[in-house]
């Protein structure tokens, strides 16, 4: 691509040179023809006076509308007359047009008329002047279309790429459960091992939990299809924000407590209260917290902040963490789908790249917004903006 522009573009280089030389060619042809016939009165009327005007007349009639200077010069180059008030005025060099006068039978001409015009370069651009800016548009617009070629082959290539790797994420995470519940079958199957009750408990224990974490990971992968589906029909209905966080906290407390870290909410909201999907925005919540989880720090008990106030009639909550952060060049990314910040190993945190995509729609689809604050090795926080009940009300 780049080559065929560079060469498009020498093309139009050499067309437009090569339109400026014949036009130029063109205006030497008019002038030279006009000076001749000018020369050919002057011999026929005499009249040195009159040059001037026959000059312009020959001019014009070639299509020529453009001022000039002329000198009369001897066979030694002395100036015997010039259009100028200048006297002492020199046409030197050779950007000037020379026509012999009064030349004898012999062709030797005792003097020479030469002109000179100061506009010529500017009148000849002016004669190519469309064709040049038609050209550079039209350069302009095909370099605006290699661009945004390139851009969507780059973004299609990333895309590609993301897509890759959550169908490897996908199945190192399916794959683990799977192998688990089926080790624990064949142990119940296995005549060799001992059916203690306390077995069978473990056993079955570990297939629940394989199971569920199984059905956890499919339900993710099902997000996919709602994030396609611009259509998606959400069930609408008042709900307590308050209690629905509180329902999430309650139920998430034990893996946080399980890494030793604990949850602090602050739920200022004087009006809590919105008009929202429960099942989906009870995920919204699940998933930033479950996330402030994956990327906690090792060494540090991770610690979750759960916040809600009003503002300007809206509902606000923020979800914080004191984990390892996001650098600066992942945050634009992270509401991408497929898209997870890199930790340093492709498998350390689980996931497919989907929660924070979903949460993205589905706080859209709630007529809000979701920004996100974070200081890589200081922690995150998300912020969700959404409609009161109340202000629903009064709209």
């Amino acid at each position: 691509m780049i080559l065929s522009f560079v060469g498009v573009c020498m093309l139009q280089s050499y067309y437009l040179e090569t339109l400026l030389d014949l036009r130029e060619d063109n205006f030497n042809s008019g002038v030279k023809r006009s000076l001749f016939l000018a020369a050919r009165q002057l011999e026929d009327r005499g009249e040195i006076g009159a040059l001037h005007d026959l000059i312009t007349g020959e001019l014009l009639r070639n299509g020529i509308n453009t001022p000039f200077y002329f000198t009369i010069v001897d066979h030694n180059g002395d100036q015997l007359l010039t259009s100028l008030d200048d006297n002492d005025f020199m046409l030197e060099g050779d950007d000037y047009y020379t026509q012999p006068l009064f030349e004898n039978d012999s062709h030797e001409s005792p003097f020479s008329l030469r002109v000179y015009f100061p506009e010529k370069r500017r009148v000849v651009w002016k004669m190519v002047s469309s064709m040049a800016v038609t050209t550079m548009v039209t350069t302009l617009l095909l370099l605006c279309t290699y661009i945004t070629t390139i851009v969507l082959m780059v973004r299609q290539r990333k895309l590609a790429q993301s897509k890759t790797d959550f169908m490897n994420n996908m199945t190192h995470e399916l794959k683990t459960p799977i192998s688990t519940i089926s080790l624990a079958s064949q142990m119940l199957e296995d005549g060799a091992v001992s059916k203690t009750p306390e077995m069978l408990k473990s056993v079955s224990r570990v297939i629940r939990d394989e199971t569920k974490r199984l059905s956890f990971q499919v339900e993710k992968v099902l997000q996919i299809s709602l994030l396609e589906n611009e259509k998606a029909a959400l069930k609408f209905k008042d709900v307590d924000i308050h209690e629905l966080i509180k329902g999430v906290v309650d139920s998430f407390n034990i893996k946080v407590k399980s890494k030793g870290g604990r949850i602090e909410t602050d739920l200022q909201a004087g009006e809590p209260l919105a008009t929202v999907d429960e099942l989906h925005f009870t995920n919204i919540i699940f998933n930033l917290m479950d996330n402030a989880v994956k990327y906690s720090k090792e060494e540090i008990p991770p610690v979750l902040k759960i916040k809600t106030w009003n503002e300007g009639g809206n509902l606000l909550i923020s979800v914080a963490d004191n984990g390892i952060g996001i650098k600066k060049e992942h945050l634009k990314h992270i509401f991408d789908k497929f898209h997870r910040v890199p930790t340093g190993n492709v498998h350390n945190v689980k996931g497919f790249g989907l929660g924070l995509a979903y949460v993205k729609q589905m706080v859209v689809k709630h007529n809000g917004h979701i920004r996100v604050e974070s200081e890589w090795g200081k922690g995150t926080e998300f912020i969700i903006d959404i409609p009161t009940l109340k202000k629903q009300a009064y709209e």
